[in-house]
This record gives C-alpha cells, structure tokens and sequence, in this order.
C-alpha cells in the first residue's frame, strides 16, 4: 500500500477514539468495543499503522473506502462486515472520513465466537459473513445505530446469543492466554509443561485459538511489551525499556523488522493519531496499552 507518511492532515480535520466494555458476561471474550471516527474533507485519506493484535471484528460504511496491508498482503477493500484474524505483523491502514467500529475477541473468544481455526485466518482479512451466520444483518444493525451505546448493545445481544455453552478447552486456553502474554524466557516444552500440557497436544491448540506457533507468541508479547514500554518512556534508556529475554539492543530491532517491517524507531516516528490515542485509551480503560498484552479477566 502506497503511503505518503509527509501528508499532513487538514486544519479542519478530526478524529476520535472510543473504547467500551461488554458486558460482564462476554468479558473473557471480547476484550472492548473500539469506535474510530475520522471527520475529513471530501478527497483526503487518512493512514494509521497497528500494533499486531489478536482477531477483531468490525463494521463501516462502505463510503469511507477502507483499504488495509498486513505485512505484504493487500485487503482492498476492507469487507464492511470484516473479521480480522490474528496477526503477526503491523497492518497499514488508509480511508477516507467516516467510522470504523470493531470487537477485539480474545484467543476463547475466537473459539467460542468464532469457531474455526485461528491459524487458516491468522494475518488476513474475510467477509464475516464467510464465517458467522447474520452477519449482514448484525452489521446492518451495527452501522445504523443511533450511537456507541446502541450500537454496543446490538453486539452483545448477538455475542450473547452465538455463545452458547462451555469448551472442553476454555480452561487451557485461557491459561495458555496468560502464559504467553507473560512471554516469560523459558523454552516452549516448559511452557507447555506448565499448563500441563503435551508439546504436540499444547502446539495444537496455540494454532487452533491463537493463530500461530507458541515461540511466535511469546516472541511477539516481548516484542510489543518492550516497544509500547519504549513509546510511553521515549527518554529511557534502551537497558531499561527492554523486556526479559533479549540479549541486547540489536536483538530487539531484530524483532521490530519481523513484526514491523522497520526499524522500532522509525516506526514510533510515523504519524499514527489512531493508534497512538487507541495506546493511551486502551492502558487506560482496559489495563493494557495493547491488544495483544490484553490479559484474561
């Protein structure tokens, strides 16, 4: 995706960023409702770029001509009805003026939500409908709501309907959830081990819930961990910001090519607005400056 990152954006343009909450009962499965609302003159585009993030769904209006890349895959356009699977890599955003509204789900919520397998989706984009049945009408109901709350509404009433009753593996995901959000330095047999779980049975499962292999996982929690660390203290020094398990400075750049096709410096100096006020809102409101460091209630 062409991006021309010395754009600026007009004198009269506005953006707003809103989180909520489901309610307490989906809380283990959606992690926030996220509203994007980008006022621009007719003609200009906006480009955002996002941390790598677990799976979301969203809704716009097709008039705000939404165009997403995840690493070198190009989603153009963005399915008004979308579901995001996994991803591994930063996502590059351009669109024009209007609002964006999504429901970031948690590894058990892709299970029990969604119900295919992460890995096939992880680092894409699909028509919801692909894969959730009413999803026109839920986007429908979605778009045309009257305001945030409604609109939240209209989604945790349809959540709640699809979730139906308990997994045999909610428990272990959701341990594993909290394990490779930890991202401790340990080898992925004791981090199996520690869930009790086999190898096979726990790689399994990390590509069934979570879309990629275990090593990733804890790759990238550490990653993203000491690079929102790193955004929030830009004076720090780099021995201070990094997150156990790195050997060095070079070592974390390393990683910031893999998951961010760039280095972590010239990333932080883009202009992202929605990410960057999304960072702030989201440490605020749902503890974690990330979705992807969203730990289990």
């Amino acid at each position: 995706m062409t991006r021309n990152a010395d754009v600026a954006a007009p004198a009269d343009s506005q953006i707003a960023v809103q989180f909520m909450l489901p309610v307490p009962e989906l809380r283990r499965f959606i992690s926030g409702y996220h509203f994007y609302t980008l006022s621009y003159p007719p003609g200009h585009v906006h480009y955002d770029v996002f941390y790598p993030a677990w799976a979301n769904v969203r809704f716009y209006a097709s008039d705000m001509n939404w165009r997403i890349a995840i690493g070198d895959r190009a989603f153009d356009p963005v399915p008004q009805a979308a579901l995001f699977g996994p991803t591994s890599r930063s996502s590059t955003s351009a669109s024009g003026a209007g609002t964006m509204i999504g429901a970031g789900l948690t590894p058990l919520g892709w299970t029990r939500l969604i119900g295919v397998d992460a890995a096939s989706h992880a680092d894409g984009v699909v028509a919801l409908a692909n894969v959730l049945p009413g999803a026109g009408e839920l986007a429908g109901d979605v778009i045309g709501a009257t305001d945030a709350a409604s609109a939240v509404r209209v989604m945790d009433g349809y959540f709640l309907a699809r979730l139906g009753s308990a997994g045999r593996n909610d428990a272990r995901i959701e341990a594993m959830h909290r394990l490779l959000v930890q991202a401790p330095p340990i080898t992925v047999n004791e981090a199996a081990a520690a869930v009790g779980m086999h190898p096979r049975g726990f790689l399994r499962l990390a590509l069934a819930s979570f879309g990629f292999r275990p090593k990733l996982l804890l790759r990238r929690a550490r990653f993203l961990r000491t690079l929102t660390r790193l955004e929030e203290q830009p004076n720090a020094h780099w021995v201070d910001v990094l997150d156990i398990g790195y050997h060095d400075q070079s070592h974390f750049i390393r990683d910031s090519h893999e998951f961010l096709g760039m280095a972590p410096g010239d990333f932080l100096r883009l202009p992202r607005p929605i990410n960057a006020a999304s960072t702030r809102l989201r440490r605020a409101m749902l503890g974690a400056p990330a979705q992807a460091l969203h730990r289990p209630e």
